[in-house]
């Protein structure tokens, strides 16, 4: 999707914070290759976090594993207001999807999208694009305070194991369990709409869970699995829309 008409390159002001100088390097010279003009760096985030209580940045661009504060924690502590910048500034995660762990967190941070090494021009702007096309509708800091940012223990933490009875198959219904569930349907992830609610966990094929059962759907998580389609065990997902439930008894 070009979104070219919508982005003004000269004028977005982006961050890249990345401990590995030559990843920097990479990652200025692609977005000035695309025209970005207004590019700045940092080789780590409590660098980062200083430069951010004196200057305005439109999307920071981090990498996820550096001494110190990592990207996730980064992340977290922009989103709790904890970073001296909005908490609804725009971010993007430098990764690779071989560790879901990581990208189950970045879901629950709300990040604006990934970047994936090797870096293609034509996808990195159309990354950027939409990241900043997305309504910032983050959650209250204290919904940010409690997540896991510590990439040694997620690491180690035991994977969740997709249940097909969740994932990919319809539950036998009876006359008694129609007048007790409340209807659901399947739905593909590029017809996922704000508001619906999953009615099964989102796992990637290595059984990481993305979203519980129950997750009420934002723009910004359906933007998120559309982006991470190639590792999702099922494109077709049960749902529950909310002019739905609401009628439900």
């Amino acid at each position: 999707m070009n979104r070219q008409a919508g982005l003004d390159l000269f004028k977005t002001r982006i961050l890249i914070v990345d401990d590995d100088a030559f990843t920097r390097k990479i990652v200025r010279r692609v977005l000035a290759d695309l025209g970005f003009a207004n590019v700045s760096e940092m080789d780590n985030a409590e660098s980062a976090m200083t430069l951010l209580h004196g200057q305005i940045f439109d999307l920071i661009i981090t990498d996820v594993q550096m001494p110190g504060i990592n990207g996730l924690e980064l992340v977290r502590r922009i989103r709790a207001g904890q970073a001296g910048v909005d908490a609804d500034t725009r971010t993007m995660v430098l990764t690779s999807f071989a560790n879901t762990e990581v990208l189950g967190v970045a879901i629950a941070l709300d990040v604006n999208g990934f970047l994936v090494k090797p870096m293609k021009p034509g996808i990195v702007h159309d990354k950027i694009a939409q990241a900043m096309d997305e309504h910032p509708n983050v959650k209250p800091a204290i919904s940010y305070h409690s997540i896991n940012t510590d990439l040694r223990t997620l690491a180690i933490q035991p994977q969740v194991k997709p249940d097909p009875s969740l994932v990919n198959a319809s539950l036998p219904r009876t006359a008694e369990t129609e007048r007790t569930t409340t209807p659901k349907r399947r739905v593909a992830l590029s017809q996922l709409l704000p508001g619906m609610h999953l009615k099964q966990q989102v796992l990637t094929a290595d059984g990481t869970l993305l979203l519980s059962e129950g997750h009420l759907l934002s723009r910004l998580n359906i933007n998120r699995l559309i982006d991470l389609h190639s590792i999702i065990t099922d494109e077709f997902l049960w749902i529950v829309d909310p002019d739905v439930e609401a009628m439900t008894p």
